[in-house]
């Protein structure tokens, strides 16, 4: 499939090539670069801990109304051939990076029930 917007820019430019492994939403891993359909439109996004976290809708307009539910999900964009170049997109994992996930989950823990405790007066 080609590419003809610049939403994803500069990982993902017009005129790229991308191969997509159909998938579902709950399958996707945070980092994976995910294709969405809504109506004629094809959005692309990259998943962080947060979108996984949701439970209903993802925004994948950068914070406009219009939001993405896992039945819009066509699957990963796992390679992208560009010119003479072919760009893995797949999530590799490195040791550095699976000990700083697990550094920050804690955190983003915390952050949540401090502000659970802030709305509920404690």
């Amino acid at each position: 499939m080609y590419v003809q917007g610049t939403g994803m820019l500069p990982l993902v430019r017009p005129g790229d090539v991308a191969l997509i492994r159909r998938d579902k939403l709950e399958n996707m891993r945070s980092g994976d670069v995910v294709l969405f359909q809504r109506g004629n439109l094809l959005l692309a996004k990259r998943l962080g801990e947060e979108d996984l976290a949701a439970d209903e809708a993802l925004d994948v307009n950068g914070g406009e109304a219009a939001q993405s539910k896992s039945e819009e999900c066509l699957g990963q964009i796992m390679r992208l051939q560009r010119e003479s170049e072919e760009i893995d997109l797949t999530s590799k994992e490195t040791a550095l990076g699976a000990v700083v996930s697990m550094v920050l989950r804690p955190s983003k823990w915390a952050k949540e029930t401090l502000r659970l405790s802030d709305e509920t007066g404690r």
